[in-house]
């Protein structure tokens, strides 16, 4: 807002969004973040989304907020939860409190979450839906991508919990009749005297990406461009959730500009094997195969080089467990096409690497790895994958000696 603002305007401002934050906080965030019920309450929109947390340097009184997070007790848990979260990836005692991107991701699923209420599928609110997602887009704009490992780990920690959002539907059936309630639980007086009136209650639970299907009035496409400019913001989140089946209404994993950021660097890469490897590993190997062709049928060269980086690193972390492992599952040749590009890509380029790092290995150690890659490698010539990077030599910069399986 311009600096024309009355003292009572700024006042009523900072009531406004303090309260909007409170309840997000308390009543939605926290809970996705330490598990438990989650209260969606009325749309926040872009405007107070952008201003439910300070940003550094601004004088607008939009933005100069101080915020309380809520109870101690209640902070002190999500504190917990997402140094759980952390520790999964790296070391780390501390974490910093939300920055304003953060609050303004939480607003935006809140209203992401929101558009699927059954409540919008009427005949006068039906246009509700496609009006919240357009300001969730927006919101999304306003927020910058992370630019370090540290922002990257604090979005995660806030938003790992995303796809196990779910909405608890209950049919209840009597012997006169039933009735469904999505999202809410049946009223007393339809479930008591249960024996008598043979009361049946039936709980469905309804994971966040089917929403849109089970009553809801959202417009699919929508809603998935929504959710995926919500995964672009958390890029960590995003591989912590590559394996994910792809539908209409859930966006399946592709090479953004956020996820090759973070995995341009060693560290950055270091943190997205772990997050990977967490997973189950042929399906990390479909989706990272369909993005990274997706890039090469693009012509997007330089990108594919640094998502090929990533497939290497897995293929020699594999082969690094699997010597003393009696099942070598880089061998297999099956799985979608997709996958075995993944793991025939990755296994030649750990070869290049090798080729290059002969001291960093011992020699019976070294044989063992090109023994190990060469069978999946052999579905891809080394000329072939350069060909299919645009032409330009395998690069085996910034590599180190131990990889994360």
């Amino acid at each position: 807002m311009s600096e024309t603002w009355t003292a009572k305007k700024k006042a009523k401002w900072q009531s406004l969004t303090g309260s909007v934050a409170e309840r997000l906080f308390n009543e939605f965030w926290a809970p996705s973040v330490i598990g438990g019920e989650v209260k969606p309450g009325r749309a926040i929109g872009t405007r107070v989304a952008l201003a439910l947390g300070p940003r550094p340097g601004s004088e607008s009184p939009e933005h100069v907020i101080e915020r309380r997070l809520g109870d101690i007790d209640l902070v002190a848990h999500v504190e917990l939860a997402r140094v759980r979260v952390a520790r999964k990836l790296l070391p780390l005692d501390r974490l910093p409190e939300p920055s304003w991107p953060e609050w303004a991701m939480a607003a935006a699923l809140h209203d992401l979450v929101q558009s699927t209420h059954p409540g919008w599928n009427t005949a006068l609110r039906r246009g509700g839906p496609r009006r919240l997602l357009g300001m969730v887009e927006a919101t999304l704009e306003r927020v910058p991508l992370p630019t370090t490992l540290g922002e990257s780990v604090a979005r995660h920690t806030w938003f790992s919990r995303l796809f196990t959002l779910a909405r608890v539907d209950a049919k209840v059936s009597w012997w006169t009749g039933h009735a469904l309630f999505r999202g809410q639980p049946p009223p007393h007086r339809l479930t008591a005297w249960p024996e008598l009136r043979q009361v049946q209650v039936e709980r469905t639970s309804h994971p966040l990406t089917s929403l849109p299907d089970e009553g809801s009035a959202v417009p699919v496409v929508a809603f998935a461009s929504a959710l995926r400019a919500l995964l672009q913001a958390t890029p960590l989140t995003d591989l912590a959730n590559a394996a994910r089946v792809a539908t209409p209404t859930q966006p399946g994993f592709v090479w953004s500009p956020s996820t090759l950021g973070l995995v341009a660097s060693p560290a950055g890469r270091t943190l997205a094997l772990r997050a990977l490897a967490a997973q189950p590993r042929e399906l990390v190997d479909d989706a990272l195969g369909r993005a990274t062709l997706l890039l090469l049928q693009g012509r997007a060269g330089a990108a594919a080089h640094v998502a090929a980086d990533v497939l290497r690193d897995r293929a020699l972390g594999w082969a690094e467990s699997s010597l003393s492992a009696t099942d070598e599952a880089l061998g297999r040749s099956g799985g979608t096409p997709e996958g075995r590009f993944a793991r025939a890509a990755g296994a030649r380029m750990a070869l290049t690497w090798l080729g290059e790092a002969a001291r960093t290995f011992a020699d019976h150690e070294r044989g063992e790895l090109v023994r190990l890659l060469e069978g999946q490698a052999a579905l891809i010539s080394r000329g072939q994958l350069e060909a299919a990077l645009g032409g330009a030599p395998l690069l085996t910069s910034g590599t180190t000696a131990r990889r994360e399986a």
